[in-house]
């Protein structure tokens, strides 16, 4: 029998305690622990059992999940660009020389040494005769044309032969309007250049940022052409009683369109109600603009009398009842890009280092507000930051320019921008207008312009006096609508594939040469600014305000294109992806958004808000003590119920 135990003994497993489960419970722990329920708290998150140091119970709400850059994306549908549609294309240069015009030889000279001018463009050579006979004009011509010089020379050089000779104590001869204060800073610096032929004729600048009482000491000393905003002038005339205009005789309104779609045309109307009433002198008047209208045409019977019209595509025609086309340089090429919301940040930042940092090319991004022009300026710093080891060095040729910035600032930027050999410029519509950048080797329409005439004006930064130059619109899937827009205004589109531009840049920096691979490291470049957000308050308040602004913005549109331009369109999410942010903002604000423009949006006052955040302060205090770590059990719950109910007995009694 003992044979028999020991050998049953031996047959026995030996006991060993089981092991734990992967996956344990907040009771099991408290139980083996010891632990009470308020000291800590557990939370399974994809089966690991993270311990958390607060004591606070976080809300699953919280949690954000990481969205795919290319699941769940729209289908890209497929536009098909009219190419029977035929530009009326421009021809830049002409035949006649400089040494063909009647001007006088000092201005001439001045013309071959200073600016080196050969031989003139087309609208230069047919526009400049009519004004030197003394005739009003109407200027019509696409931008990056030389319209600068159509009026400046015949101007300059009328002022050079008066008798006697015209000094700086002799006041203002000629008024120069133009809409910005870049445009107006470019404009003197080429009056300044052409009056070296002739040092006694002063030209001065008055505009907007700039200290008045510079100015009227400038004025007090004597100007002979004014170079001015509207605003300011106007400004002078009211307030600076040493500004005398009795003897202006020649009046130009540069960039007409503009003007007035900035909302000058009340304040030009003033400035030429003050000119009649105390200028007795005949005067001679220009108007150039590069699109026309009604209102255009307005304007030129308001400040033109007998005036020819000019247009570089219809030489010796001055029929101003004539049907205007759109004139396209020939050397400009037009493209577009669909490009899905969640994927346009690193869209345009690859397209960016490719083109400007990789290719050493000159490139202007338009975006549609200052907020975007400071959000997409420091991803982009990030971004380079990573796909470069040199980024500091690259840092120096990244720019921005928009309306708020100061004066100092928005002349600095632009002349350095003006004067490097490669870099990207991001900027509102401020830089759309008469800038006279050289080699700039793309334009990239990153947010779609609300007019027709801005999208010429923006294209017209690049392909200046017969160079080439390249254009890019970036539309999302539901924007295409806009290609059949633009052919209808006799706009020609080339489509460029979304892959084909994030692959282009991929493969130079990292020879991912497989699609898997590619997306592997669009989506890690990404995921760098996203982070960002996460960690920087700053930089993710820049993108929750350029999401915002976008969002805004897209009411801003015409009903012209309304049906395109719809924030019923948009998918909230996506557009936030698109601005870095993992999730949208607080629904309230899309829902600020979403409202139609003409709806007066209500919004609580600040000291609705003050008392807000101060009861919202009062009940996380009285439930600090009762904040426990995990979800609360049924008896917890119903305990707290009995509190809170006894208390508001308390109160009613």
């Amino acid at each position: 029998m003992e044979n028999e135990s020991d050998s049953l003994l031996l047959n026995l497993e030996p006991y060993t305690p089981k092991e734990k489960s992967a996956y344990v419970t907040k009771k099991s722990i408290q139980k083996e622990k010891g632990y009470e329920q308020k000291n800590f708290f557990v939370k399974s998150t994809h089966s690991n059992l993270i311990k958390a140091k607060s004591q606070s119970y976080v809300d699953p709400a919280h949690f954000t999940t990481i969205s795919s850059l290319f699941n769940k994306n729209p289908d890209i549908p497929q536009v098909i660009s009219n190419n029977n549609v035929s530009n009326v294309e421009e021809v830049v240069f002409s035949s006649e020389n400089v040494s063909d015009l009647p001007i006088s030889d000092r201005l001439r000279n001045n013309l071959r040494d200073q600016f080196k001018f050969n031989s003139l463009t087309q609208i230069q050579m047919i526009s400049i005769p009519p004004l030197l006979n003394g005739k009003d004009a109407m200027i019509k011509s696409p931008t990056g044309s030389g319209k600068t010089f159509c009026y400046a020379i015949p101007i300059i050089d009328k002022m050079i032969k008066m008798k006697p000779s015209i000094g700086r104590q002799d006041g203002p001869f000629a008024l120069i309007i133009v809409p910005t204060r870049e445009l107006a800073l470019q404009t003197f610096n080429i009056v300044q250049d052409l009056c070296k032929s002739c040092i006694s004729i002063v030209p001065g600048m008055l505009i907007g940022g700039e200290k008045c009482k510079s100015e009227k000491a400038r004025l007090r000393k004597g100007i002979n052409i004014i170079v001015a905003t509207p605003g300011r002038f106007q400004y002078h005339l009211k307030e600076t009683s040493c500004l005398n205009v009795s003897k202006i005789k020649y009046l130009v309104l540069d960039e007409a369109d503009k003007l007035l779609s900035m909302g000058f045309e009340k304040t030009i109307k003033e400035i030429l109600g003050f000119l009649d009433q105390h200028n007795s002198l005949k005067r001679q008047s220009v108007l150039l603009s590069a699109t026309l209208s009604k209102d255009i045409e307005n304007l030129a019977s308001l400040s033109l009398s007998n005036h020819v019209f000019v247009d570089s595509s219809k030489k010796d025609d001055f029929n101003s009842n004539a049907i205007h086309e759109y004139v396209v340089p020939s050397s400009l090429t037009q493209y577009f890009v669909t490009v899905p919301a969640k994927l346009r940040l690193v869209t345009i930042f690859c397209f960016i280092c490719d083109n400007a940092f990789v290719e050493k090319k000159k490139v202007i991004v338009f975006v549609s507000n200052k907020n975007s022009v400071h959000f997409h300026y420091e991803a982009l710093k990030l971004f380079l930051a990573e796909v470069d080891t040199h980024s500091e060095m690259l840092f120096k040729n990244v720019y921005m320019l928009h309306g708020d910035m100061t004066q100092e600032q928005r002349f600095k930027n632009f002349d350095l921008f003006k004067e490097s050999s490669f870099g990207v410029l991001f900027c509102t519509d401020v830089g759309a207008r008469g800038l006279d950048i050289k080699k700039v080797d793309w334009i990239v329409q990153y947010s779609c312009p609300t007019q027709f005439e801005d999208y010429l004006h923006r294209v017209g930064r690049t392909a200046r006096i017969g160079e080439k130059g390249k254009s890019l619109l970036f539309l999302l899937p539901s924007e295409v609508g806009y290609v059949k827009f633009l052919n209808d205004s006799l706009v020609i589109l080339n489509e460029i594939d979304l892959f084909n531009v994030l692959k282009d840049f991929i493969i130079k920096k990292y020879s991912c040469k497989t699609q898997n691979k590619i997306e592997e490291k669009v989506t890690y470049l990404q995921n760098i600014i996203e982070l960002e957000c996460t960690k920087s308050k700053n930089f993710k308040q820049l993108a929750i305000s350029a999401y915002n602004s976008f969002i805004q913005s897209y009411s801003s549109y015409p009903s012209t294109v309304k049906e395109i331009f719809h924030v019923k369109n948009l998918h909230l999410g996506h557009i936030a992806k698109s601005f870095g942010l993992r999730d949208a903002p607080n629904k309230l604000v899309n829902q600020v958004a979403m409202q139609p423009a003409g709806i007066k949006r209500k919004q609580k006052n600040d000291e609705e808000n003050k008392l807000l955040k101060e009861s919202k302060k009062q009940k996380m205090l009285k439930l600090k003590d009762e904040v426990i770590s995990g979800p609360r059990t049924k008896k917890e719950n119903s305990a707290l119920k009995k509190k809170n109910s006894s208390k508001k007995k308390n109160i009613r009694i």
